[in-house]
């Protein structure tokens, strides 16, 4: 069976920090396992600086480093050909986003929100900030006065001793929930203080075909997920008709839940926040999150991850762009007589 050689890029990166181990005269071992990683055999160790240049290097470039180091072309090609079929090395253009080059849209600055928005900034990804509800003086001390969460948020990050990050990355503050036309990729994160997300929110989001990241607070711990991805993957109607389902009093709930608020410890909200955040880095570099259709859920006393795979529900009307998301005075009309709405 003939095999097709994987094109070379013009120029090539590492994808990834990935240490170069020589095990040989002749092996090299690249990354560690349980990561990405490859085992080499006929790579002589003359061309250990060669690999270890690829930053953006031209290709052209590597095979007269490789001939002065005394390597053959042929030996480098063959070995980058390798590396580019087990996707250790890449194009050295900006990887192109499979989501969005705009920003994440973080909905909420609360205790949640606020540290999904630090983990975002720390990891250089620029923001927009949308939370209307006046800043908490316990949460936001030096806030001006009438500030609202999004504001006292994005006054932190300007301080020179708020919360590490680029100082050139751009924050934007934005008062309306529907996130932006002009990326409609764009992942939105939905970060409450309550029990349970604003229905009329979720409903919104779905309703502009917008994928959304859920995070929100659950008794003492948190819940990071789903990831919704409108009409293709379930989102938080199906998971209501899901519990509706064994649970008919469940809407019932869902009414008291969107305003009960909780405050987790401090090391869950960490937690759900980098949780967060890697599925959000992971939908804009174009790779599928774990999390889409599914959540994680992490509770005190055990703090064990406990993830909880959810199926699209036959009974919602999310199953296309543009979803038609049906209103609860609709389905309160549709609930059989004798259960709650």
């Amino acid at each position: 069976m003939t095999q097709t050689p994987v094109p070379v890029p013009t120029a090539l990166r590492w994808c990834g920090d990935l240490p170069l181990l020589r095990r040989g005269p002749d092996r090299l071992q690249i990354g560690v396992p349980p990561g990405p990683g490859l085992l080499l055999d006929g790579v002589p160790a003359a061309l250990d600086p060669v690999l270890v240049a690829l930053e953006g290097t031209g290709r052209e470039e590597l095979r007269t480093r490789a001939v002065a180091h005394g390597v053959a072309a042929e030996v480098l090609d063959a070995v980058l050909e390798r590396l580019l079929a087990a996707g250790l090395v890449g194009d050295s253009r900006p990887i192109a986003s499979g989501s969005t080059e705009g920003p994440v849209r973080v909905v909420g600055a609360g205790v949640l929100g606020r540290a999904v928005a630090a983990q975002l900034r720390a990891a250089g990804v620029p923001l927009e900030l949308c939370d209307d509800t006046p800043a908490d003086e316990d949460l936001y001390p030096h806030a001006p006065l009438g500030a609202t969460r999004a504001q006292a948020l994005a006054a932190e990050f300007a301080r020179p001793d708020g919360p590490p990050g680029d100082d050139g990355l751009p924050t934007a503050l934005r008062s309306a929930p529907a996130p932006r036309r002009d990326s409609p990729d764009a992942l939105t994160v939905l970060a409450c203080d309550t029990w349970e997300p604003d229905r009329v929110v979720t409903d919104a989001l779905l309703r502009e075909d917008r994928p959304h990241l859920l995070v929100r607070p659950f008794a003492d711990g948190v819940v990071v997920g789903p990831l919704v991805v409108p009409g293709r993957s379930a989102c938080v109607n199906c998971l209501d008709a899901a519990r509706t389902a064994t649970d008919p009093g469940w809407p019932a709930l869902l009414a008291l839940l969107t305003r009960r608020p909780a405050r987790p410890p401090a090391d869950l909200v960490t937690l759900a926040a980098v949780l967060a955040v890697t599925q959000a880095c992971g939908w804009r570099e174009g790779r599928r999150a774990e999390l889409v259709g599914a959540t994680v859920t992490v509770l005190p006393p055990d703090r064990r991850l406990r993830i909880q795979r959810w199926p699209r529900h036959p009974a919602c009307g999310c199953g296309g762009p543009a979803a038609l998301v049906r209103s609860r005075q609709d389905r309160a009309h549709e609930a059989p007589a004798g259960r709650a709405p």
